[in-house]
């Protein structure tokens, strides 16, 4: 469904549609995702007047914490979500950066390490990345795509070296 589409609708009326659309496409957790997704509609058309304004102004901000605080302002997105959005489009502010989540959690798990959070997580990766000579984000989409040979191989040949416990 289209941004344009949604626009003139009032709250209730887009609520409606975009719910309609979130059960046609089998959308998980389709409320709340529809409120959020309605309210993010309308927070770009009254603060930034449309959706070319609003992704000027976020194509133009610098540094990661400006285009973190950005992207929380929108209802539903997450500390993970939050770095994924910006590592999908490939941003230079987020090549040192991986978006902790469940997989890698396994991983953290498989090799001994304690629990994750967004902080300690971030950190053990990107020590891993720099120990491999890769950057974390490559670390980030390799340990994505190939996560279960990942968990096989940890799992099958333990690590010759131990990894430190996080804190």
């Amino acid at each position: 469904i289209a941004f344009s589409a949604l626009l003139p609708l009032n709250f209730s009326k887009r609520r409606d549609a975009i719910r309609r659309t979130f059960k046609d496409a089998n959308v998980r957790m389709q409320s709340p995702k529809d409120k959020w997704l309605a309210n993010s509609i309308e927070k770009i058309k009254e603060e930034w007047g449309g959706l070319k304004q609003a992704n000027a102004q976020m194509l133009s901000l610098r540094g990661k914490v400006n285009k973190l605080k950005f992207i929380s302002a929108f209802d539903g997105i997450g500390p993970k979500y939050q770095r994924n959005i910006w590592m999908d489009l490939h941003d230079p502010d987020f090549r040192d950066s991986i978006a902790i989540d469940s997989r890698l959690a396994k991983i953290a798990s498989a090799l001994g390490c304690g629990k994750l959070t967004q902080s300690n997580g971030e950190t053990l990766f990107c020590n891993i990345a720099k120990d491999a000579g890769r950057e974390p984000w490559d670390v980030d989409r390799l340990l994505f795509n190939f996560n279960e040979y990942f968990l096989w191989t940890i799992q099958r040949e333990p690590a010759s070296r131990p990894v430190p416990p996080i804190a």
